[in-house]
């Protein structure tokens, strides 16, 4: 190893002595071209899967028999969900001070993120289901050459279906099933990493956390129709984690 950091400092020094002595038309040559560096700025489309995780978080449940009139209360159990996810995105980039980059990014996935819960109190299982989720996400990060390490965040949108399966009087058949479904509308955070297959092709990792709000929900008893007979309301976090490619347009 010394032998080799002796020749490569020689040979350097002795460059450069020869370099000092060679006449002016020298100067005329060029070295050989160097491959530029890779360039992000510009329009893209890709696709991605992944998982996600989310946590359901009711509220307090009330229960109304028949219309309006309150018999009852109590407050909901927490309970998770998980599942795959997988879509679309595109976006926009642009790269400035050779290393720092802004861009805005729109991706639009379904998903079968689905939990539930038994609740011996009541004797009915709670379910849900997140169907689709779509976000709207400004994008900041570093480039290293062909390399991105970004942060994000945004406007989360997410779908979820809630279904109840209630006894009802408790423990005597049948099971009433009934439904409901709501958009939340929250806020998206995360981070990922980004590299350059080719010119025109890039793979990424990524990680979001959504805060998706609280929303009110109903289900109603089918006989006599009409009347309600639980109401509430639930907030949903999720978490995604994905894979994904983009084709890059120069």
């Amino acid at each position: 190893m010394k032998k080799l950091v002796f020749i490569a400092a020689l040979c350097a020094a002795s460059y450069s002595a020869n370099a000092a002595d060679l006449p002016v038309k020298a100067s005329v040559y060029k070295a050989p071209a160097v491959s530029p560096a890779y360039i992000w700025t510009g329009f893209y489309v890709g696709g991605n899967i992944g998982y996600g995780w989310s946590e359901f978080k009711p509220g307090t449940v009330s229960f109304y028999e028949p219309i309006d009139t309150l018999v009852g209360s109590l407050d909901g159990a927490n309970f998770s969900s998980r599942g795959v996810i997988g879509g679309v995105q595109a976006g926009y980039n642009y790269q400035f001070n050779n290393n720092t980059l802004l861009g805005l990014e729109a991706d639009f996935s379904g998903a079968d993120i689905k939990g539930s819960l038994y609740s011996s109190t009541t004797d009915s299982t709670s379910r849900s289901k997140i169907d689709w989720l779509a976000t709207v996400r400004a994008r900041a990060g570093v480039v290293m050459d062909r390399a991105l390490i970004y942060a994000t965040g945004g406007l989360a949108v997410a779908h979820i279906k809630l279904t109840l399966d209630d006894h009802y009087p408790a423990n005597v058949p049948p099971i009433i099933t009934t439904t409901d479904a709501a958009t939340y509308v929250g806020w998206t955070v995360g981070g990922g990493v980004e590299c350059a297959l080719s010119r025109n092709w890039t793979v990424k990792a990524e990680y979001l956390y959504m805060d998706l709000g609280s929303k009110e929900y109903n289900f109603y008893e089918p006989d006599p129709p009409g009347w309600p007979r639980i109401t509430g309301n639930a907030s949903l976090t999720t978490n995604i984690a994905r894979v994904g490619f983009n084709y890059q347009f120069h």
